[in-house]
């Protein structure tokens, strides 16, 4: 009786219209063109924020659903002719409710671990806000900011700490792709600070240097900036590096082998060889040769290529040879006087600093030395230029701060089309009301920062991803790749972990499943020092069940639908009956 007059009521019989069917159908059409367009214009993410996983989508998704079940209610009971219909109907029903659950509560995250490394914690592609007093229980705020970015002076994002009123996080700007800089500035505490620009006709590179960043490897050469504490570090630093030695030659005089130690030799003067009446002189030595205005000199006290110049004599002839430590193609006799005889020789010297090197050096009344390649010292002023000796580069000082602080500067990056996942991550800018923060700060995506309150109590503030936590642990015991024979490209990898205190392998295409939670095989990394990473992907589809059921329903259904139709009786043509037939 109940359903009897449920049926009569008219919002009722609206939801269980056809003609409500038909729009809700091509309101669906439509959403998915969006979705589609969405998607193509910018990203599937994009797509997914604006339309799929939007609440309005739900609430479209449940209303086509109320659609349906008023519908086959509208016809109970029903009638045997009826049942592909109740089926198919039931089936839609199902795979929605089970759509709804995988939107609300499913899992779809991944998992970085080093071997030897556990972790029970998988992170979501959904920004947060970190933010709290311990590192371990930190709060994480919703902070996805692409579609609706704060504005400075215009719109800003306001979170309190959850028992502290007297601290408010506050986001006052935006940039989805964000480029950093670390740049330093004046303050009345902290390090010197050096600004360097080195250019040439091809290169134009400004770096910032700190005692505390120690070397800086460019690749042809690494750049430094050193205080000095004392005068015996301003004069070791002045003074410039030892030459640590010529080297060796190994000599054949007449068939004689002989190895002479350089250091032995002292310019100008004939050292006597073991073959009666014969010695050997050196000229020169070159530890840095290099030709400029057509005359061979050392350019610096380093030996980055090491030449000796000697004379070699043997009674009353004597030869000149120019011989080269790297370059032996290059050895030369490049004189000779009196009689010929059988001679070779051969430069050695052994390598032990010989990267190249700018220095700088701070002394205790603030001047600013230089030196290149480890030779002597000179000031430098700012934005005086000076030579290194490499590649035609100029250095120069750009900015001096005897004492800075360190800021990041960043600048928003708007890629090409199609280059978005080249680009690099979101960054937001942050005031902590409350803190002992001189200003905003920019935090970029993985960034958690230890900052204070007015108390000097820790505070623990981040940007980063959502993270969730799995009903059990894994280990990496273990990771294996296999390469293509001959390339460096990975053919197979996989990971032997423990889990709940059992050895299992994960492979490409081999998951691990555990109370419903499956863990992939995704990719591979390694960390600075070399050591491997594996990353796993996880994934929890607490829906997955009845979009199986729903599919099983609807396929049956559509198949008793259009194979098991209902015998029409047959009619006259004419409308009237024939006993005869």
């Amino acid at each position: 009786m109940l359903l009897k007059k449920i049926k009569k009521n008219s919002l009722f019989r609206f939801l269980a219209s056809l003609k409500l069917a038909v729009i809700l159908l091509v309101a669906l059409a439509g959403i998915l063109a969006t979705a589609t367009f969405y998607e193509s214009l910018y990203d599937t993410k994009t797509a997914q924020y604006l339309v799929y996983k939007s609440p309005l989508f739900a609430l479209f998704l449940a209303f086509l659903g109320i659609n349906l079940l008023c519908s086959a209610m509208m016809r109970y009971p029903w009638k045997k002719s009826q049942t592909g219909f109740v089926i198919t109907h039931l089936g839609i029903i199902i795979i929605l409710l089970g759509s709804l659950l995988t939107m609300y509560n499913g899992v779809d995250g991944s998992m970085a671990l080093e071997e030897g490394e556990n972790s029970k914690r998988i992170m979501i592609d959904e920004p947060v806000l970190y933010f709290g007093r311990q590192l371990e229980t930190l709060r994480e705020i919703p902070a996805e900011y692409r579609w609706s970015p704060p504005k400075p002076g215009e719109t800003e994002y306001r979170y309190t700490l959850e028992g502290d009123d007297t601290l408010v996080a506050v986001i006052d700007d935006y940039y989805h792709h964000a480029r950093g800089e670390n740049i330093y500035i004046a303050h009345d505490a902290g390090l010197p600070a050096v600004e360097l620009r080195l250019s040439n006709e091809n290169v134009d590179q400004k770096l910032w240097l700190t005692p505390a960043l120690g070397e800086v490897n460019l690749g042809p050469a690494s750049i430094s900036f050193t205080r000095l504490p004392d005068d015996n570090a301003v004069k070791t630093f002045t003074a410039g590096v030892s030459e640590e030695g010529r080297g060796m030659v190994q000599l054949l005089l007449n068939n004689n082998p002989q190895v002479v130690d350089l250091d032995k030799l002292t310019p100008g003067e004939p050292f006597p060889l073991e073959y009666e009446g014969a010695t050997l002189e050196l000229v020169r030595y070159l530890p840095h040769a290099t030709v400029e205005n057509d005359q061979l000199i050392s350019k610096s006290p380093q030996p980055h290529n090491p030449c000796v110049e000697l004379v070699l004599r043997n009674g009353k002839s004597q030869q000149r040879w120019l011989l080269f430590a790297k370059l032996p193609e290059l050895n030369s006799r490049i004189g000779s006087e009196g009689d010929d005889f059988a001679s070779s020789l051969i430069y050695n010297r052994e390598d032990k600093h010989t990267e190249r090197r700018f220095e700088l050096g701070l002394t205790p009344e603030g001047q600013l030395l230089y030196r290149v390649d480890g030779g002597k010292a000179k000031p430098v002023k700012e934005t005086e230029r000076v030579p290194t000796g490499w590649m035609n580069l100029q250095a120069e000082v750009l900015t001096f701060h005897p004492v800075a602080k360190k800021e990041k500067l960043m600048s928003e990056v708007f890629p090409k089309k199609g280059q978005e996942d080249k680009a690099p991550g979101p960054a937001i800018r942050l005031t902590l009301e409350g803190g002992n923060l001189d200003g905003p700060m920019w935090l970029e995506r993985g960034d958690i920062k230890k900052v204070e309150d007015k108390a000097g109590e820790p505070v623990y503030i981040g940007y980063g991803y959502k993270t969730v936590s799995l009903p059990f642990d894994v280990e990496l015991k273990d990771f294996r790749v296999g390469f293509d024979p001959g390339t460096r490209n990975a053919a197979t990898y996989e990971s032997d972990v423990i889990v709940n205190g059992q050895d299992h392998t994960i492979a490409m295409n081999e998951p691990y499943e555990q109370n419903g939670y499956k863990v992939f095989q995704a990719s591979f990394d390694k960390t600075a020092d070399g050591r491997d990473i594996s990353v796993f992907s996880i994934a929890h589809d607490p829906g997955i069940w009845m979009k199986y059921v729903g599919s099983i329903l609807l396929i049956v259904g559509i198949i008793i639908m259009f194979y098991f139709k209902p015998k029409k009786s047959a009619r006259p043509e004419t409308g009237v009956s024939s006993h005869e037939d």
